[in-house]
């Protein structure tokens, strides 16, 4: 008999093309899951100096690298604006840990659109907050 499989607290974007994904978080339990689930050896804060969302590239203790968002609701006053401001950021770590110095700008403008209508999609499901 095989055993139910839980439901991550977390959501994961897979990104086209790219060999990244993007975890995203709502709240401290699900961002802590997500760096254990990763095996992240070093100490990550939670939303450092009171934001209401904020993007990581962490290296994981088996080489790899834990890209993710956090996204606090309770603060965030214009969630499409922050949505916009987070995707940009997001991106930018993909682009990173590609190695990716020089994106074209039609790449990094797809990437973007992409990033943020999948980040909007998971936020409209019923159960995503």
């Amino acid at each position: 008999m095989r055993k139910k499989q839980m439901k991550k607290p977390y959501h994961v974007v897979k990104v086209p093309i790219f060999p990244a994904n993007i975890h995203v978080c709502f709240d401290e339990p699900s961002f802590k899951q997500v760096l254990k689930d990763k095996n992240v050896p070093q100490k990550i804060d939670y939303l450092e100096n009171g934001a209401m969302a904020e993007v990581h590239s962490i290296p994981t203790a088996d080489g790899k690298t834990l890209i993710s968002i956090i996204l606090d609701f309770k603060h965030i006053i214009d969630l499409d604006l922050t949505l916009v401001h987070e995707s940009v950021h997001l991106v930018y770590r993909i682009f990173e840990y590609m190695g990716e110095e020089t994106p074209g700008e039609e790449t990094r403008a797809y990437l973007t659109e992409y990033v943020y209508k999948e980040l909007k999609r998971i936020i409209d499901e019923p159960d995503a907050k």
